[in-house]
């Protein structure tokens, strides 16, 4: 699969999720094209090649199940110590995030309206700084039948 579809093909999803309401509420087409109000705007939300830690965004061989979720980390909460075996994106609604990679120490933070490319095989964690709910659209990219989470196991 090439590498270059992956970022259009989550800000699709993360766009259809976003603007469910509007496209509900939507006039039928019509043989003129919009202006003024009722234009499309395409605003570009991310551009890259690598994720958090700086590897390079790499889709596993073969066809792929590809999941939507929403997560909702309440204010102080944190995620375990986990790591991702596939490429996994994520799009804050709200909120801001921290995110730490445990071999490492270096330390991510993101808010509301930006985007996260999730490490591949780093154990890492993440916890809410903020003071509201963070709300994170994450889109997982996997082989058929596999889980994308592993978490680590208590020492």
């Amino acid at each position: 699969m090439n590498d270059k579809r992956t970022i259009p093909i989550f800000l699709t999803a993360v766009a259809i999720a976003l603007s469910s309401q509007a496209i509900a509420q939507a006039p039928p087409p019509s043989s003129t094209p919009p202006s003024g109000r009722d234009a499309v705007i395409v605003r570009k939300l991310f551009e890259g090649a690598t994720t958090n830690s700086g590897d390079p965004i790499v889709m596993p061989p073969g066809h792929l199940q590809v999941t939507l979720s929403k997560y909702i980390i309440p204010v102080g909460a944190s995620l375990p110590v986990h790591k991702h075996i596939f490429p996994r994106y994520g799009y804050l609604t709200s909120g801001k995030l921290e995110v730490i990679n445990v071999e490492t120490g270096h330390v991510m933070q993101f808010a509301t309206g930006q985007f996260v490319v999730e490490d591949v095989q780093k154990w890492h964690r993440a916890r809410n700084i903020g003071d509201v709910p963070v709300e994170l659209l994450v889109m997982d990219f996997v082989s058929p039948g596999q889980s994308n989470t592993v978490l680590q196991a208590s020492r």
